[in-house]
């Protein structure tokens, strides 16, 4: 309870130097039981631009790396 995307990936160790931060997904089971996909920008969040996404039991965080 009280999870958010940014405490996790803070609690993980936080971003590689060729993460790609500005699409972080998040998959979920909705509530018809299927997995539906999400993408955030952790820069955006950690801006004050968008607000911090609550994370729900069963929810997969995905961070690729950039491309260059």
């Amino acid at each position: 309870p009280g999870l958010t995307l940014l405490r996790i990936l803070s609690t993980a160790g936080g971003f590689t130097p060729v993460a790609n931060r500005t699409g972080v997904l998040i998959t979920r089971r909705a509530p018809d039981g299927k997995r539906v996909t999400a993408s955030f920008s952790v820069d955006a969040i950690s801006e004050g631009r968008t607000s911090d996404v609550p994370l729900q039991a069963g929810d997969n965080v995905y961070v690729s790396e950039r491309s260059f």
